[in-house]
């Protein structure tokens, strides 16, 4: 519910805010469209569940009428903005979000040159490059992509969103975060491992990341890839974007691994300032 002392519109007040769902909402003039409303707060809350859901659920947890929440959901679904599994009567996020922006919009910034320097890294080290930027307390979502010609690539889709602190990406990011032993535990045990991994193992990993800069992972997370990690972080420490290059296990060495981890540390310091600024 709102929470709010606006007046009635056209009664010369200046824009003031409302509070719905731990979120500030500035209001300029009049009474917000309800259904717009719920549309937004549909999105949010499927951005932050760990999987698809049905829409009596998301009615419920939203308190809405059953009856609306549906035909919002099918419009949402109509425009791209959430997919719908007619099988599984789920929905869940959907790629059109990726149409109303581009990355510079995601951002904030104009990126073109962590574009390039990403594709100079995948070029010189026959790699695929990724980038990533934390959207909620448990995930992460990609927002950009380069590629060798050179190899064949490994497949990512933009949009694609993953748990906050799975693989090498997310290894780089709790090296940079400022979790205890707990909440970095709690975190790793909802995290599905394609191999046995110790939460112990885990967090030695990270605080061998955090010594040398950049994390790895070898195959834990996707069998037959591995990937390396490093973060791009504020002024304070705290990870804003985290820079990923990911091959094929059998392109792998440590040797090579170690001259990839360094071009990342490089990279993410020589692109650290177009990244100041986000939250």
């Amino acid at each position: 519910m709102y929470k709010s002392n606006v007046r009635d519109a056209g009664s010369g007040d200046l824009p003031t805010s409302r509070q719905v769902d731990d979120a500030t909402v500035q209001v300029l003039v009049g009474k917000p469209v309800g259904a717009v409303v719920s549309a937004v707060r549909i999105l949010r809350l499927l951005s932050k569940a760990k999987g698809a859901m049905r829409g009596s659920q998301i009615a419920n947890d939203l308190g809405l009428n059953t009856s609306t929440c549906f035909n919002i959901l099918q419009t949402l679904a109509a425009e791209k903005l959430v997919r719908y599994d007619s099988s599984t009567k789920h929905y869940r996020l959907g790629y059109g979000l990726l149409d109303l922006v581009s990355s510079n919009a995601i951002l904030g910034h104009n990126i073109s040159d962590i574009s390039v320097a990403m594709q100079e890294i995948s070029d010189a080290h026959d790699v695929t490059m990724s980038l990533w930027r934390r959207v909620s307390d448990t995930r992460m979502l990609l927002i950009m992509i380069t590629s060798s010609p050179r190899q064949t690539r490994v497949h990512m889709t933009l949009g694609q969103r993953l748990p906050l602190l799975v693989g090498s990406t997310g290894r780089a990011m709790a090296s940079s975060l400022n979790l205890s032993q707990d909440e970095l535990r709690k975190y790793f045990n909802e995290i599905r491992w394609i191999r046995p991994l110790s939460f112990e193992k885990y967090h030695q990993e990270v605080l061998v990341g955090r010594e040398r800069g950049w994390t790895l992972d070898t195959g834990d997370f996707v069998n037959g890839l591995h990937s390396i990690s490093t973060p791009i972080t504020d002024k304070r420490g705290a990870p804003l974007l985290i820079l990923t290059a990911t091959l094929f296990s059998g392109q792998y060495s440590d040797k090579r691994g170690e001259r990839i981890g360094r071009a990342l540390i490089k990279m993410a310091q020589r692109v650290q300032p177009l990244a100041q600024g986000l939250k």
